[in-house]
């Protein structure tokens, strides 16, 4: 089985025990689940809150997270060389399209759109 068919299998049987109500997400992991998340570079509580929000709220979807986690996993082994970090990235050190102060409402209300039957929106014909 591929890592990806397991992150996805565990994923599936996660996601049963949630609902279920089992809330101890320090239970649901066999070593060789723990070995998966080591090998991929995800902590358990990460893969719990996909888990949970997937539950509670329908998103993100399986497929998403594991698209997010072959991203992470691509990243931890070929940037981190498969070693943990030891302290989370400061918010200064991500791209300025990943701080939330790029899509404030206030960086919106400084470039207010034009009115709806401006020239700006019209068309040539």
């Amino acid at each position: 089985m591929t890592w990806n068919e397991q992150f996805l299998h565990l994923f599936d049987t996660c996601a049963a025990r949630y609902q279920n109500g089992e809330r101890d997400y320090n239970a649901w992991f066999t070593a060789a689940d723990l070995q998966l998340l080591e090998e991929i570079g995800y902590k358990t509580r990460e893969f719990f809150d996909f888990v949970e929000d997937f539950c509670d709220k329908q998103n993100p979807a399986p497929s998403t997270a594991l698209l997010i986690a072959a991203v992470r996993r691509d990243y931890f082994h070929t940037i981190q060389k498969r070693k943990k970090a030891t302290k989370p990235s400061p918010v200064t050190s991500y791209p300025p399209s990943a701080t939330p102060s790029t899509t404030s409402p206030t960086s919106r209300a400084s470039s207010p759109r034009p009115a709806p039957n401006s020239a700006a929106n019209s068309t040539r014909t």
